[in-house]
């Protein structure tokens, strides 16, 4: 489905780029290429951390200013992680089932993991580590940014529900969501989901598919309303957006979230 922003934008990023970028986060901590599966998983702390998911839409093909909100968002969520927290990375498509990309803890040595870890945890370690991290987060973020995909179909509220049995943490979870957040799937095709008019119909059918899942306590994201222009449709209005807003709101208030916080990037979103 073309679904892309008619916008211009001097931004286009590459490899080279990403990986500049990446190399301005000295002070971040190295996340360890093992993962929670694997011998790293001594870094892991769910007792302590709330997992982070982000999920980003790539059913149409980015242009720059696309590129642009998805970079920036995935830096910023890098320099808000703690050490033993996890990052799991995700992609929404036409398939109902969710493709992991990246799951990852954070390596680090605090107070409890002195305590428990004393003879795992190495901070000697670290900066190759950050080493690995800017090479697999690079070729990962590569592929979303430059490889272009575009979906007839878009599952969007699948890939989400999907996400919520995903959880290891106790703390709750912190979702971002990056796209136009415009559910095209066979059930639900986006006249119907954009359509006030039809609301409860759509709410129906995420009923019957069994899409309203538990999010007790999470804080949810959704980065990029608001900036498309479906071009089936025509621009969206301004109520059409507001529609979509509402829908967001009263599904994931129906799953338990705590918070929802919607804008056109990761810093500008508001619980309004």
């Amino acid at each position: 489905m073309d679904k892309g922003l008619n916008l211009k934008s001097p931004h286009h990023f590459t490899r080279r780029s990403f990986l500049a970028s990446l190399a301005v986060l000295g002070g971040m901590p190295a996340i360890s290429l093992g993962g929670c599966s694997e011998p790293s998983a001594t870094y892991c702390d769910p007792s302590r951390f709330g997992d982070v998911f982000v999920i980003i839409d790539r059913t149409t093909k980015f242009t720059a200013e696309d590129q642009l909100i998805v970079h920036q968002t995935v830096q910023q969520v890098l320099e808000r992680l703690s050490p033993g927290q996890r990052l799991q990375l995700s992609t929404i498509s036409d398939s109902q089932v969710r493709r992991v990309i990246f799951d990852h803890c954070v390596p680090g040595c605090n107070d409890s993991q002195w305590s428990r870890l004393v003879s795992q945890c190495n901070a000697a370690r670290v900066p190759a580590q950050l080493d690995a991290i800017r090479r697999e987060l690079t070729k990962v973020m590569t592929e979303v940014l430059d490889v272009a995909e575009d979906y007839k179909h878009s599952e969007v509220f699948a890939t989400i529900a999907a996400t919520a049995a995903a959880r290891r943490s106790v703390p709750a979870p912190r979702l971002i969501v990056i796209g136009d957040h415009i559910e095209n799937s066979t059930h639900i095709p986006a006249r119907l989901f954009v359509d006030a008019r039809r609301a409860e119909l759509v709410w129906q059918r995420l009923q019957d598919r069994g899409l309203i899942v538990d999010f007790s306590g999470w804080d949810v994201i959704l980065v990029g309303l608001g900036r498309y222009q479906v071009r089936e449709l025509g621009a969206l209005p301004l109520e059409t957006v507001r529609h979509i807003k509402s829908v967001y709101r009263k599904y994931f208030q129906a799953c338990g979230a705590a918070t929802v916080k919607i804008g056109a990037t990761y810093e500008t979103a508001t619980l309004s």
